[in-house]
């Protein structure tokens, strides 16, 4: 599914600093793969300065890429864009905002959302999407969506997992009420945020930090 974003001068060199670095990366990475043929692109990538800057889950999906492209006899890839999880990327359809990664910091944009676009959004579970600038100049995340299952159907799901298929209202339901460990609190908190519930949020924070100051349990990938 397709959104259009709504972007301001600011945010369009957020987002174009960021796919620049992923197309670098994507290419030295391509010359470094042919040039060793017998080793995994994920274990190569690791050597190269220009993927420390990105998330996790993009440099995965520049490997794939890069695994594919690695066989041609010749030519570069364009990498119009740069692909982000359900952590890094997140769909706010009440809200019609999409919360997106960037080099340059966390961005919050708008995005044009049709009623099928509220529907499908508001039935699926966003995996992640890719974030793409069209020859126009605008730009716009392809997001790609699964259909709810796990906890709907009463089938056992960790905490972790439910935050990495970006379910955040289930997070919230099973973390509230119980006792909790630092890293359960920040994912209550972010759980909390995600949902618009930011007033209960910013007390689960102040608490926590009243009562021991944790370092910080995770990052964002």
């Amino acid at each position: 599914m397709r959104l259009t974003l709504i972007t301001d001068p600011a945010a369009e060199e957020a987002l174009e600093a960021t796919r620049v670095l992923t197309r670098q990366y994507a290419n030295a990475l391509l010359v470094l793969a042919r040039s060793r043929p017998g080793e995994r692109a994920t274990v190569l990538g690791r050597s190269l300065d220009q993927g420390a800057a990105l998330p996790q889950c993009t440099r995965r999906a520049v490997a794939a890429e890069v695994e594919r492209a690695r066989h041609w006899a010749r030519g570069g890839l364009k990498t119009d864009g740069f692909w982000l999880d359900a952590r890094s990327m997140r769909v706010h359809a009440a809200g019609a905002q999409v919360s997106v990664w960037t080099l340059r910091g966390r961005l919050t944009l708008g995005a044009r959302l049709g009623n099928y676009q509220r529907h499908l959004l508001n039935t699926g579970v966003v995996r992640g999407g890719r974030i793409t600038r069209a020859r126009s100049g605008a730009w716009y995340v392809q997001v790609q969506l699964a259909a709810r299952s796990g906890a709907a159907e009463g089938t056992p799901t960790s905490v972790d997992a439910l935050e990495r298929q970006g379910l955040f209202s289930e997070v919230a339901r099973r973390l509230r009420g119980g006792r909790l460990s630092a890293r359960q609190q920040g994912q209550l908190a972010l759980a909390l945020l995600d949902t618009g519930q930011t007033d209960e949020a910013e007390l689960l924070l102040l608490t926590a930090l009243g009562a021991s100051a944790p370092t910080p349990a995770f990052t964002w990938a």
